[in-house]
């Protein structure tokens, strides 16, 4: 007997893994059943290799796959999913040897379950393998057709008629599986080695599934702006516009029929600006919005639920009015903008409340974050409901996170490194998407019977566009769906009414963080009201602020906080341009003074400010607020005028504010000794100085007066014999006293000057006269 090769444990359970995200799920298959009979076997027509899609050449190398321990088999293609009678079910498999022995003789199992899979349960539990059983006919291939070496692969076609399938009659998914088993049957089977499991849906001649609305959003992200520059990083966007570049490939691989490209104008804005590629990049986008429909986000991609738990709808109004004023100018053509997409779909009923505020009438939200939508029929979300929080009801449109999360599967580059990915995840697709019809076809309501399926992407998508185009064209060839604009969907009729949750988001951006973006520009706008030509200054900290609230943040929070603290910098230098600069104390010795106050202005243009004081205490007496036009980047002192009213020391605040009273920043300190009553004493005791002086010099000038008067001649005693003579008189007697003549003369007696006294008091300087005579 033949040596068994070992089961590998760890490659099941890791391709159980990928296949439950994409498509089905290998699931180490139990001891196979004994083999059908040798008739059917017999009738079973010779395999033919099933033609493989054709696809774009890769533009990206998908990453190595993961060394294979143990035997392994993949699927590469099957063909046709949808199987009709007539047709010939054809499987292309690929077995690889990943044991250090030669494989020998081993068999390749095709086995179908003939019952049809009704709920999303059902299909989840086949593709993981916890439904059990590989299915309930089965076509045997022959042996391999050549021993496999260690590390060896080879390629095994299968086929198997449909009418040999024993299918039932009713249409609608079935489970499929290839397994690997063993040449020689232990206890009466095939010991299996490997098995993937997968789907095919089977169409019966004249069913008629009801038909399915199919829409998928693919968003045109690039994640969060630069804080400061507000602009997607010239690095990031190079890589992500240029050719096989992330961008690139979304719209490469975004071409099918109802998909909706979902915009954030920042790529739009930045790549319009950036280098030659990102700008053909740019030409490509407008070209395919003329013929696809756009869906544009608010700038930057806001966290719409942080923005409302914090309780600044301020910045997603900003965020929509620079959004669709970039969107106007740039695109080229119409995109909507009635329809919000919260990043993660979650999102409470402030959130909602602020979308629709912004003129956003619908919201998308993902089905999961809607308890009400779990209990579904069949485990099938509806689409298109009304939310109700409270308030007026909101139209939502549900997306469906579990087909999701298998159409990401399949159409991400390199998906674990597996080369049937995209085959299982359309097998995959196709069948949940038969539940959905199936689930509704028998609905009373007429709402109800016309499902459709809403599908979203993730906002980082890594589109491979051959994967994409092979499962995106599975779909839109199978006869149930119908590829849907988002116009169509919004304007059908709601289905159900469900209560949006009322818990916060838990990942969304801190509180904190979003104040802080806010108050930054609150603080530049107070500094606008100062400036001649306020707008550069205002678009800048706004576009900053909006880029420090896109949901990109959430997956780096540590980039996120460097971001708000280079804006609060940024706020807070322009806030600080006009300034006072500190002084020494003041002494003020009068009731009325005028303080002196320097002012600066570090702007890049004039500035008009209102420079007021404000007293803690009744000492001084403000007179009022003084306007004052500051020129750019320059240093001007300010006057400004009070009253003291008491003496004592005090701490005088100078605000600086705009004219329309805003303050800008925080108030300055004067510090003013007041010695309110010096300048009284100082009036009275000049004033006395004066009069002592003035009296000082009219006793002065009254004493030299009296000493400067001519003293009286002295009197001439009167004769007792004879009277005093007349000054006639006199004369004569002077005459007559003359000595006789010839007689000797006596002598001459000294000449007398007579000297005429002017008027004194018309001089202030006076001085005493002497007269004298020669002798």
């Amino acid at each position: 007997m033949r040596r068994r090769r070992p089961a590998r444990a760890a490659a099941h359970l890791a391709a159980a893994l990928a296949l439950a995200l994409g498509g089905g799920a290998p699931g180490a298959a139990a001891a196979a059943p004994a083999p059908p009979s040798e008739d059917a076997a017999a009738a079973a027509p010779a395999p033919t290799p099933a033609p493989t899609p054709a696809s774009p050449p890769p533009v990206d190398a998908p990453p190595a796959p993961a060394p294979v321990e143990g035997v392994q088999v993949q699927l590469e293609s099957v063909g046709p999913v949808v199987v009709r009678p007539q047709d010939v079910l054809q499987v292309r498999a690929r077995v690889t040897n990943g044991t250090d022995q030669v494989l020998e003789g081993a068999r390749v199992l095709l086995c179908v379950g003939t019952q049809a899979l009704t709920t999303r349960a059902a299909v989840a539990a086949w593709a993981d393998g916890s439904a059990g059983g590989r299915g309930d006919r089965c076509q045997r291939d022959p042996q391999l057709a050549q021993p496999l070496p260690p590390g060896a692969s080879a390629t095994v076609d299968l086929s198997a008629p449909a009418a040999e399938l024993g299918l039932t009659a009713a249409w609608g998914p079935r489970g499929m599986t290839v397994e690997v088993v063993e040449d020689q049957v232990v206890d009466g089977a095939y010991p299996g080695l490997d098995a993937e499991r997968s789907f095919l849906v089977w169409l019966p001649d004249g069913s008629a599934p009801a038909s399915v609305d199919l829409t998928v959003l693919a968003p045109v992200v690039a994640g969060p702006p630069d804080v400061l520059s507000a602009a997607v990083p010239a690095e990031r966007l190079e890589d992500l516009t240029a050719t096989g570049g992330r961008l690139d490939r979304v719209l490469q691989a975004a071409a099918a029929p109802g998909v909706v490209l979902v915009l954030d104008p920042a790529v739009l804005s930045s790549a319009a600006s950036a280098d030659a590629r990102a700008q053909a990049w740019v030409q490509r986008l407008r070209e395919r919005a003329r013929t696809q429909e756009v869906l544009a986000l608010p700038q930057a991609d806001p966290d719409v639920a942080a923005l409302a738990q914090a309780g600044r709808p301020e910045l997603y109004q900003l965020a929509e009015e620079q959004g669709r004023s970039n969107v106007q100018a740039l695109l080229g053509a119409p995109a909507r903008s009635d329809l919000s997409w919260p990043a993660g779909g979650r999102a409470g009923p402030a959130a909602i409340d602020l979308a629709r505020a912004s003129g956003r009438t619908a919201v998308v939200l993902s089905a999961d974050a809607v308890p009400a939508a779990a209990a579904a029929a069949g485990g099938v979300p509806p689409t298109r409901v009304l939310l109700e929080d409270g308030g007026p009801a909101a139209a939502g449109l549900l997306v469906d996170p579990a087909v999701s999360a298998v159409l990401t599967a399949g159409t991400t580059l390199g998906a674990g490194g597996e080369p049937g990915a995209a085959a299982a995840a359309a097998a995959r697709l196709l069948a949940d998407s038969a539940v959905t019809a199936a689930a509704r076809a028998d609905a009373a309501d007429a709402a109800e019977r016309a499902p459709s399926l809403l599908l979203a992407l993730p906002r980082d998508w890594n589109a491979d566009p051959a994967a994409t185009a092979t499962v995106l064209g599975a779909l839109t060839g199978a006869p149930w769906l119908v590829p849907t604009a988002l116009a169509d969907l919004l304007t059908a009729q709601p289905v159900a009414s469900v209560a949006v949750p009322q818990d916060p988001v838990a990942d969304a951006l801190a509180a904190d963080g979003v104040h802080a973006a806010a108050d930054a520009v609150a603080e530049v706008e107070r500094v606008a009201g100062v400036l001649t030509d306020p707008a550069a200054r205002l678009e800048q900290v706004r576009a900053s602020a909006v880029a420090a609230a896109s949901a990109g943040w959430r997956a780096d929070p540590d980039g996120w906080r460097a971001g708000l603290a280079s804006l609060a910098e940024r706020a807070g230098s322009v806030a600080g341009a006009v300034r006072v600069v500190p002084g020494s104390t003041v002494n003020v010795i009068s009731s009325r003074v005028d303080l002196p106050v320097t002012l600066v202005n570090d702007l890049e243009q004039d500035a008009q400010v209102v420079v007021t004081l404000r007293s803690p205490t009744p000492r001084v007496r403000p007179e009022g607020p003084v306007e004052v036009r500051l020129a750019a980047g320059s240093q001007q002192a300010v006057t400004l005028p009070v009253r003291a009213l008491a003496s004592g020391d005090t701490e005088l605040q100078v605000v600086v504010s705009t004219p329309q009273g805003q303050p800008l920043g925080e108030p300055a300190t004067l510090s003013v000794r007041v010695r309110a009553d010096w300048e009284g004493r100082g009036v009275a005791v000049a004033a006395a100085v004066l009069a002592l002086v003035l009296v000082l010099g009219l006793v002065r000038t009254v004493r030299r007066g009296r000493r400067d008067q001519p003293p009286p001649p002295p009197a001439t005693p009167p004769s007792p014999a004879a009277p005093a003579a007349p000054p006639a008189a006199s004369a004569a007697s002077a005459a007559s006293a003359a000595p006789p003549a010839g007689s000797a003369a006596p002598p001459a007696p000294p000449a007398r000057t007579s000297l005429e006294v002017p008027d004194r008091s018309d001089r202030s300087d006076r001085q005493d006269t002497e007269v004298r005579t020669d002798g």
